[in-house]
């Protein structure tokens, strides 16, 4: 937001000195043309993020796999335990509250080099650029440490990637698969 604020503001300027240089008339358009700019940047952002949450989306993570197939060193998928208890029992608004609490926990686990998405209901993932796995499980640990003093719970699983030959795809797979044997415990 603040890169484009500086640009808004560049051109401002320019329009500025154009109009004092060429005795012209154009600070209209470039204020015209920056809150075009402005409101553009700012749905684009609005359309990659779960209003829930503020997490990113299913959409994002598609592209960020995309951008940063190669890059991505780890997947993990986590899933809310007891969604459909606390909806049954406390209503929708207690879910919606419980959701909100395990994005806090996923932004604040996020960083440069990891990302969370909400990608479904209760399904979120973590995308980890060039990490070790340790450092993968620090971040899962505490991740699930905050969500565990929320009252909370979820179920985890990830995978690195082995070779050049795993694909994105291929990981997203198997990071399910250890989730569910996760889950299939709780």
């Amino acid at each position: 937001v603040v890169a484009i604020l500086y640009y808004c503001a560049i051109l401002c300027l320019a329009a500025a000195a154009a109009d004092y240089f060429l005795e012209g008339s154009l600070i209209n358009a470039a204020v015209m043309m920056s809150s075009i700019f402005m409101y553009m940047f700012l749905r684009s952002f609005e359309v990659n993020r779960d209003p829930l949450t503020k997490l990113w989306n299913r959409l994002a993570f598609y592209e960020d796999c995309d951008r940063n197939g190669a890059a991505i060193s780890a997947v993990a998928l986590a899933d809310m335990n007891g969604l459909k208890q606390v909806n049954d029992d406390l209503g929708h608004e207690a879910g919606d509250r419980a959701l909100k609490s395990i994005g806090e926990c996923l932004l604040q686990v996020s960083g440069n080099q990891t990302t969370a998405y909400r990608i479904g209901g209760d399904e979120f993932v973590l995308l980890f650029i060039r990490q070790d796995e340790q450092a993968v499980q620090d971040t899962l640990d505490r991740l699930r440490t905050m969500i565990h003093e929320k009252g909370l719970s979820i179920s985890a699983g990830y995978v690195m990637r082995k070779g050049r030959e795993d694909t994105v795809r291929d990981m997203i797979r198997w990071a399910d698969e250890e989730m569910y044997r996760e889950k299939s415990a709780y």
